[in-house]
């Protein structure tokens, strides 16, 4: 942009020019041709003044107490020859000065400038086409779309600017048979040229691997297969979805599923066998072979601890509840260890009846499940049927459940109801473990809903549960206890914070012990145990012939049946345990002998204890 302009010099008036009490400099002054320009103007008066004579370009303060250094501003941009104006000055005395104003002219210069930085998406994609976006700087070029001239380009290559105000856009069209490699190119509209500026061209190459591939079985030998598609050369960021009218597979009778973003590196066929078999797979032009082994399912022998079959991700522990609710005798025994936190808050885990439940009323899981120090999150079950065992696991019948924590659990059914089991029989154990969240009963159909709700384990009508706590609330009807609702096995070294509600036989462990069941060195910190109907103890409620020992309650704790306060039995082999405080200190802990504080557990942050593999 240049300037030119003129100047206005002299002074027609006697009066004026002669030296008076008000002066201004400078005289003339020559201010932008743009608006928005300023110039500054020294006002030496030493009494109050006026200005007049201001034209519609221009803006300054009209008049002043004394001298003053003031502001002249262009209210106006000047895009013909230069126009000037003469500005009074008049003291309060009647002495006046005069100054000329010239505002110049503005030149407008056409320029064209691309900028440098690579698009997001700057090569071609997959063997097609496509459009790329470069930013513009402009300066008197009109708005609108006009075609422009690339140089360095190959001639597949087509581009267009989109003007509006100063600025605008490049788009860059790139053909199919564009050649891969590096480009310089400068645009040009109306013999005006751009700066050079980068583009480069890498075609893709699509290979298709299978590790890490895992099928669902749905009970009659059919399978879902997964695996991985790998897009060579990818730039970072560039995302394409696989279209399943052009995307196939052959053997079979099988067919792609709906394609995933190349983000997400995944792929999906349904139907066939699960036989070992070879596989072709095309996508945007390129074909691929796939070779599908039959095992493993998971990572892994399964056949003891030390080899167990690592589950790392939600499919997989949903494959887990597939093979388990089909009776699959070749997985419902084995050893599984979790190797990742996995948060269940997603669909389909979300909506429905949520979480497909490990086991059925008749199909259990026997096997042994290391949580290793891992948590579920979210896990959402809301069962309005009949059905009853309902948590992550239906039945532990003889199978083994340890180091895992449950997090905000919002879990509902009918009976037998818990965190981590509905019912744990024949022996089975529940160790180091923990649940969060909310635990409740749903008023379906059925003549009895709501009977054996606990935080852990619905039921533990043989088996064990150690070194546990939970910090959900815990709502039934019937046998409804923090840990849990109903046992005629062994519970040990737990404690349970959260409010337990029921009508009946609710307690701040346990609902109830049977007779030949065993609750010991547990501890009930609920800040309520609350009754509708009748029977509720701080700690548990007992049957003739259990053994209850070492258990203690917190002395602050509100224990009501049917709005009346239940005080009774405090002691430590009693309904209510012996009186500790709200939140015991780490000495009292450790004062009660077989609580392991150097092995198990440790003092949390929050005055709980909490458990060390966690």
């Amino acid at each position: 942009m240049t300037l030119a302009g003129w100047m206005l010099t002299g002074c027609d008036d006697f009066d004026c020019c002669m030296p008076g009490v008000i002066s201004v400099a400078p005289d003339p002054v020559y201010i932008g041709g743009t608006e928005g320009a300023t110039e500054v103007l020294d006002v030496i008066c030493p009494m109050a003044w006026t200005l007049t004579g201001l034209p519609l370009w221009l803006s300054a303060p009209t008049s002043g107490t004394t001298g003053a250094t003031i502001t002249l501003e262009a209210t106006h941009a000047n895009p013909t020859p230069p126009r000037s104006a003469t500005l009074t000055f008049t003291a309060a005395n009647g002495d006046k000065a005069k100054v000329t104003v010239t505002q110049l002219r503005v030149v407008s210069e056409t320029s064209l400038s691309v900028g440098t930085a690579a698009p997001a998406n700057r090569s071609t994609t997959y063997g097609t086409g496509g459009e790329f976006t470069y930013p513009l700087t402009v300066s008197g070029i009109a708005a609108g779309t006009h075609d422009v001239t690339l140089s360095g380009a190959h001639e597949s290559m087509a581009a267009t600017i989109t003007i509006g105000g100063a600025g605008g856009t490049l788009k860059l069209s790139v053909a199919n048979t564009t050649p891969a490699g590096g480009y310089t190119l400068i645009a040009s509209f109306n013999g005006v040229e751009s700066n050079s500026f980068p583009f480069a061209v890498s075609r893709k190459s699509v290979t298709i691997t299978a590790p890490g591939i895992t099928k669902f079985f749905d009970g009659n030998n059919n399978v879902t297969q997964w695996g991985a598609l790998d897009f060579n050369g990818l730039v970072n960021g560039e995302t394409a979805s696989v279209d399943p009218t052009s995307v196939t597979a052959t053997y079979n009778n099988m067919t792609i599923g709906t394609g995933k973003a190349i983000s997400s590196s995944g792929w999906g066929m349904t139907g066939g066998t699960a036989n070992p078999a070879n596989y072709s797979i095309s996508a945007f032009g390129i074909s691929g072979a796939i070779t599908l082994p039959p095992e493993p399912l998971f990572t892994g022998t399964g056949v003891d601890a030390a080899n167990a079959y690592q589950i790392d991700n939600v499919v997989q522990l949903a494959l887990l509840a597939q093979l388990v609710n089909a009776n699959n005798t070749a997985y419902n025994s084995k050893y599984y260890k979790l190797t990742n936190n996995i948060d269940l808050n997603d669909a389909p885990y979300m909506a429905g009846v949520g979480w497909t439940i490990i086991g059925t009323v008749t199909n259990y899981f026997h096997g042994h499940f290391d949580g290793g120090g891992h948590t579920f999150s979210n896990l959402f079950i809301d069962l309005r049927t009949t059905r009853t065992e309902i948590g992550l696991f239906g039945r532990i019948n003889g199978g083994s459940v340890r180091n895992l924590g449950l997090v905000n659990v919002n879990i509902a059914g009918y009976g037998y109801v818990g965190g981590i089991s509905g019912n744990i029989t024949n022996g089975a154990v529940i160790s180091n473990c923990y649940v969060t969240g909310a635990i409740t009963y749903t008023n379906s159909s059925g003549s009895n809903p709501g009977q054996r709700v606990g935080g852990i384990a619905g039921s533990a009508a043989n088996g064990t549960i150690t070194n546990c706590f939970t910090t959900c609330t815990v709502q039934g009807v019937t046998l409804v206890g923090g840990v849990a609702g109903n046992a005629g096995g062994t519970i040990t070294h737990c404690y349970a914070t959260g409010n337990i509600q029921g009508n009946s036989i609710v307690g701040g462990v346990v609902g109830r012990i049977e007779s030949g069941g065993e609750i010991a060195y547990c501890v009930a910190l609920n800040s309520s145990v609350i009754a509708s109907s009748y029977i509720a103890w701080r700690v548990a409620f007992f049957l003739s012939g259990a053994l209850l020992s070492n258990n203690y309650g917190n002395d602050l704790m509100t224990v009501e049946v049917n709005g009346v306060p239940n005080t009774l039995g405090k002691a430590q082999d009693s309904y209510s345990g012996e009186d500790c405080d709200p939140k015991p200190a780490l000495s009292w802990w450790e004062g009660l002998g077989s609580w392991d504080f150097t092995n198990i557990w440790t003092m949390g942050t929050d005055g709980y204890p909490k458990l060390r593999v966690f």
